[in-house]
């Protein structure tokens, strides 16, 4: 008797350690998911902010849109429409708002085409919408990411910039180093 007793015991101690081991597993998870809507929550109330700010320069009947792009500074472009039904696009970067039709400039794809125009070999990582000043002006821009060969043959990634309004290219491209 004394013998399945122990092995009561022993099987009992491995129930503890698996129950106690599943709470710590589960309590972690609950943590972690906590944490994740907390940073969410900051982020949310920042574009709702930029949102707030866009509508008092264009009334927006609905909104599309809200992409976070950094360059200087954190820039938010707020893609809505107007009681028209016309498409605005409103650039919010800190207090300082503009707003433009998207009729007036270049679209994504207008851009996407040009950059595989400029590089054929080249793979697009990512564009979007931005706010830069280079040389002590203002350019609203599409900023462009894209991989592809420097001079010695060797695959970069490169930021370029394209105005937003005519698509023409703004200053150089940016070399990142080869890691």
């Amino acid at each position: 008797m004394v013998r399945s007793r122990s092995r009561y015991r022993r099987r009992n101690r491995a129930g503890l350690w698996f129950f106690g081991a599943a709470v710590v597993l589960l309590l972690a998870i609950v943590l972690f998911i906590r944490y994740m809507i907390s940073i969410d929550s900051v982020e949310n109330a920042k574009e709702q902010k930029a949102i707030e700010q866009a509508n008092q320069v264009v009334q927006l009947e609905q909104v599309l849109d809200v992409e976070r792009s950094v360059w200087d500074k954190v820039t938010y472009v707020v893609r809505g429409t107007d009681a028209s039904g016309e498409e605005q696009l409103v650039w919010v970067q800190d207090d300082d708002v503009k707003a433009f039709k998207a009729s007036e400039g270049k679209t994504k794809a207008q851009i996407q085409d040009q950059l595989k125009a400029l590089y054929p070999e080249a793979s697009i990582i990512r564009i979007s919408l931005n706010k830069v000043n280079l040389d002590q002006k203002a350019e609203y821009v599409w900023e462009t990411q894209v991989r592809r060969k420097d001079e010695e043959g060797k695959k970069r990634v490169y930021y370029q910039f394209f105005r937003f309004s005519d698509g023409s290219p703004v200053g150089d491209a940016y070399a990142m180093p080869n890691q």
